[in-house]
């Protein structure tokens, strides 16, 4: 009986550090999630530079477009 105690006690210590590794584990992540949001504002902004020129290219492609149509 005192084994099986014994037993269970370790199985519940063990359980209880997964627990708290993998709680740091999160903490972990979300704080390098955080710092990824703000690399992602500055690319938010760099996207908005993209995306006109992105417009100005799709407008391009559509004159080709038209000229192929005719060809």
């Amino acid at each position: 009986m005192m084994m099986m105690m014994m037993m269970m006690m370790m199985v519940v210590v063990v359980m209880v550090m997964v627990m708290m590794m993998m709680m740091v584990m999160m903490m972990m992540m979300i704080d390098d999630d955080d710092e990824d949001d703000d690399d992602d504002d500055d690319d938010d902004d760099d996207d908005d530079d993209d995306d006109d020129v992105d417009d100005g290219g799709g407008g391009g492609g559509g004159d080709d477009d038209v000229v192929m149509l005719i060809s």
